[in-house]
């Protein structure tokens, strides 16, 4: 036995082990093969694979349900973020026009939104003449689902009732409470503003395509809700004046 110990020891290899009472080293190949042979490796078996399946699907009915839930929410509040973005925008520009916010049916053709443009940092190629089709940016709900052509994907509409033809509402003379009355809205078509002539409001446009069949409206103080209620024709908070 000491013999053929001695006769691995003389043997060349990289790993070090115990020969006697000398380090010496064994042939690294005798080492591997004595390794793995007290190991037995296997794959899965066909029961295991499937009930592995299995749990993946109860995961997913569970899940993406959820998952539907956060992904509704996000856009909720990233259609409120755009619409605060808006309202500063609107009371940037009435800070430098004499208080007066744009007017919904301007003499010149440029729309309200064009006016915008400069407040929002907005190049000169978009809302209209850039051929990309997320030009209009701040002005796209996440969950607008009816973009009829790139430059006309707008889904938030002004308030008519707020400037009337080519007549501006001067904000600070108090005639409005700003925190009770709707500048902007959501709307389910591409369209300039907004007129309520009728107490039906889905016949309307308004959008509400958000959890809990919200719209969200932005008012004269900048300040965003999501309501659920329907807000009539006859509702205060549509008018400009009391």
């Amino acid at each position: 036995m000491q013999s053929k110990a001695k006769q691995l020891c003389l043997q060349p290899s990289q790993s070090e082990v115990l020969c006697g009472k000398e380090t010496v080293t064994h042939p690294s190949s005798i080492l591997d093969w004595r390794v793995f042979r007290n190991h037995s490796f296997h794959g899965f078996t066909l029961t295991e694979l499937l009930v592995t399946i299995g749990i993946v699907g109860v995961l997913s009915v569970l899940l993406l349900p959820a998952l539907g839930t956060v992904r509704a929410k996000i856009q909720l509040v990233a259609c409120a973020s755009n619409l605060r973005q808006i309202g500063t925008a609107l009371n940037l520009y009435a800070n430098e026009h004499g208080n007066y916010f744009p007017e919904v049916y301007p003499a010149e053709e440029t729309t309200w939104r064009w006016k915008l443009k400069s407040y929002l940092g907005m190049p000169e190629s978009s809302m209209g003449k850039s051929p990309l089709p997320n030009e209009a940016g701040v002005f796209v709900c996440p969950s607008f689902n009816k973009r009829t052509a790139p430059n006309r994907a707008y889904s938030y509409v002004l308030n008519a009732k707020m400037t009337k033809l080519q007549i501006y509402w001067q904000y600070n003379r108090g005639k409005v409470p700003a925190a009770n009355t709707i500048m902007v809205v959501e709307f389910n078509e591409n369209t300039e503003q907004f007129i309520q002539w009728d107490a039906s409001m889905a016949a309307k446009g308004i959008s509400r395509r958000h959890v809990g069949t919200n719209a969200n409206y932005l008012f004269v103080d900048g300040h965003v809700e999501a309501l659920a209620e329907t807000l009539t024709a006859s509702d205060p908070r549509w008018y400009s004046a009391p």
